[in-house]
C-alpha cells in the first residue's frame, strides 16, 4: 500500500499470545481463521482493536443448539440459498456489526469458523474497517475515507507453501501456482519418489480427508516393492488428469483457492482409487462407518431441537499399561 507505516508490522505466524496486544491500538488485516481468532485476542486484550478487510464475508458458528457444528452436513445442502438461510438463522447479517454484504455464496469460499468476532463487533470491542489505501506514519487511510491511529498491525493475509528442503522448481505446490506439481496435492507427477500429506485445503474438517490420504501413500509406497505392477499402474493415474474435486461448487477464483478442494469430493475419488487397486487400509478402523449428520434441509424444513448424533463405529485405542514407574 502507499505510504510508509511508522509502527510495528508482522505476519500472524508470528503471534503467538494475546499479551502482545497489551497497551497497544491493533489492527488485524484479513478476515481467514487465524485473522479473526487473532482479532478476538486484540478485542479483549488491546486499548483499540481494529479489523480491516477486503470484502464481507459468510461466518459459520462453532455451535448450533449446543451442538458442534461439524454434526451438519454443509456438502449435502441442496443449494447455496438454502445453507446462507440457515447461516442466517442462527448467524445473523453480519453487515449490520460493520462487515458488509459477502460477494460469494456461503461454500464458495473457505468457511469462516468464529462467532466471537461478531459478539465484539457487535460490542464495541472490535471495529470493522474497509481495505487499506494508504499509510501516513501510524495513521491509516481507508477507502471508504475513514482512518485509525495504529501502533500494531498484525498481517494475517495467508502463506505461500513452500517444501522449505525442495527448491521450487522442482515441488511447485504453492497454492499461488497454478502449475502444481502434485496429483491430487500428494503425488508428485514428475518425481515418482516424492509424495506430499497436507497442502489440499479442504471444505471441511480435514482428518478423515488426511487419513484417507495417508492410506493411500502407504499403499503406493509399499507397492513399489511388494507390487511393482500396481505401482505402475497407479503412476499411470498419477501422471494423468487432474479429477474435479469441487463437489459442483463454483469456489472463489483467487490465488489462496487454487489448492481448495470439496471434502466429500476427495472422500469419493479416494474411495475409487482404493476399490479400483485393491488396497489396504491401514489407517481407517476396520469397521469405521462414516458418522451420522444432521440434515440442514430437513432441519429448514421443520426446525427442531437438536442433539449431537452418533460418531460412527470407530476402533478404541488400546493403551499401554503404564507402570508405577510412569514408564509404558
Amino acid at each position: 500500500y502507499p505510504g510508509e507505516f511508522t509502527g510495528e508490522a508482522r505476519h500472524s505466524q508470528s503471534y503467538k499470545r494475546a499479551s502482545e496486544f497489551a497497551g497497544k491500538r491493533v489492527m488485524i488485516v484479513g478476515a481467514g481463521n487465524s485473522a479473526v481468532d487473532i482479532a478476538v485476542d486484540a478485542a479483549v486484550a488491546a486499548d483499540q482493536a481494529f479489523i480491516s478487510t477486503r470484502r464481507g464475508y459468510w461466518f459459520f458458528p462453532k455451535m448450533v443448539g449446543g451442538v458442534p457444528f461439524d454434526h451438519f452436513a454443509i456438502n449435502t445442502v441442496s443449494s447455496q440459498q438454502r445453507l446462507g438461510e440457515f447461516l442466517s438463522l442462527h448467524v445473523g447479517d453480519p453487515a449490520t456489526v460493520g462487515f458488509g454484504e459477502p460477494d460469494h455464496l456461503p461454500m464458495e469460499h473457505h468457511p469462516i469458523l468464529n462467532d466471537q468476532v461478531l459478539h465484539h463487533l457487535a460490542h464495541g470491542d472490535l471495529v470493522a474497517r474497509s481495505e487499506i489505501e494508504r499509510f501516513d506514519g501510524n495513521t491509516v487511510h481507508f477507502v471508504d475515507g475513514q482512518t485509525a491511529e495504529v501502533d500494531l498491525i498484525i498481517w494475517a493475509t495467508g502463506f505461500k507453501d513452500k517444501v522449505a528442503f525442495i527448491d521450487d522448481e522442482h515441488c511447485r505446490v504453492s497454492a499461488t501456482d497454478a502449475d502444481n506439481d502434485l496429483f491430487l496435492w500428494m503425488f508428485h507427477r514428475r518425481h515418482p519418489h516424492l509424495m506430499v500429506l497436507g497442502p489440499a485445503n479442504l471444505a471441511a474438517g480435514g482428518y478423515w480427508g488426511l487419513t484417507a490420504a495417508a492410506d493411500l501413500l502407504a499403499n503406493h509406497a509399499l507397492d513399489q516393492q511388494n507390487n511393482p505392477e500396481r505401482w505402475a499402474k497407479f503412476r499411470e493415474v498419477v501422471e494423468g488428469a487432474e479429477p474435479d474435486l469441487t463437489g459442483g461448487y463454483q469456489y472463489y477464483d483467487k490465488p489462496g483457492h487454487l489448492n481448495y478442494v470439496n471434502s466429500a469430493a476427495l472422500d469419493e475419488y479416494s474411495l475409487e482409487l482404493f476399490e479400483a487397486f485393491e488396497f489396504e487400509s491401514f489407517a481407517f478402523p476396520e469397521d469405521f462407518e462414516p458418522p451420522e449428520l444432521i440434515d440442514i434441509d430437513a432441519w429448514l424444513d421443520k426446525p427442531h431441537p437438536v442433539t449431537a448424533p452418533s460418531h460412527g463405529s470407530l476402533t478404541p485405542i488400546s493403551w499401554p499399561e503404564v507402570h508405577e514407574s510412569g514408564t509404558a
